[in-house]
């Protein structure tokens, strides 16, 4: 047997979803067999739901001199109940354990995502709820800071709210890395398959934040209501930030906008 064929067998024992784990299996491999292992490193990266071709052909290129070694990859697949046939051969004993842990490792990988599910569709529901709580409080951007720096005017799609009530709805202060937002937030509902999801919120100086654990990804903000039926004979901008929508729909009333609000979920959207 190959190495490379050693390297799929082992590899398939190894979950995708732990980022961490992911990175060392793609430096393995590139350490292994150089940009022959990419699609080795792709093959295995589309076992993760959050699976972006854009994002690991970035970070396969970023891979230089890590000092992870192949080995790494067999650690990984022997923890996960992985066993290479030394000599390419087994007694049927060895053979009945090593069918005996497979079936138990991929037990476990499938109670592990499935807790994992679980536990996500919790977080998310909780998250809707609190995005919806949020809504309710808000009360008419009108005079928005945000949209006054931005120079845009605001939607009866969006509100706002002071960061102290903020706060008291969902529990802490909403942050954008390392510094907290101030003052009047405005609140972006963001919309998956028609339903509230999560909300960003913005303050005068810019700072954005999410709902932790809110369904983001596939969601949108739109500047009004969407129609029914399929979009034929209309026109709509479509752009990363609400400012930015807002400003490419202004001349033309009949436009509709919709905000990705990150460059990376502009596609789906």
């Amino acid at each position: 047997m190959d190495e490379a064929t050693k390297v799929q067998e082992a590899i398939a024992y190894i979950p995708a979803e732990d980022r961490d784990t992911w990175l060392n299996i793609g430096m393995a491999l590139k350490a292994e067999f150089d940009d022959a292992g990419f699609p080795i490193w792709d093959n295995y990266s589309r076992g993760s739901d959050s699976y972006n071709v854009r994002d690991i052909q970035t970070v396969w290129r970023s891979f230089k001199g890590s000092g992870v070694t192949i080995a790494t990859l067999y650690h990984h697949a022997k923890q996960n109940g992985y066993i290479p046939q030394a000599g390419g051969s087994l007694t049927d004993a060895e053979k009945v354990a090593h069918r005996a842990a497979q079936a138990a490792a991929k037990a476990e990988r499938e109670s592990r995502r499935r807790k994992e599910a679980a536990e996500l569709a919790t977080n998310r529901e909780k998250a809707a709820a609190l995005a919806s709580r949020l809504w309710k409080i808000g009360t008419v951007a009108n005079s928005n800071p945000y949209c006054k720096r931005k120079g845009v005017q605001p939607t009866d799609s969006m509100k706002q709210a002071h960061v102290d009530d903020v706060t008291k709805v969902i529990g802490y202060r909403p942050r954008s890395n390392d510094a907290e937002l101030q003052g009047q937030l405005l609140i972006i509902p963001i919309m998956v398959k028609g339903k509230l999801t999560t909300v960003e919120l913005i303050d005068a100086d810019g700072r954005k934040s999410a709902l932790l654990n809110g369904q983001k990804g596939g969601g949108y903000w739109a500047t009004r209501s969407l129609p029914a039926g399929n979009g034929s004979g209309l026109t709509f901008v479509i752009g990363e930030g609400g400012a930015t929508v807002l400003s490419g729909t202004a001349p033309k009333e009949t436009h509709y906008g919709i905000a990705a609000l990150s460059c990376g979920n502009l596609l789906s959207v």
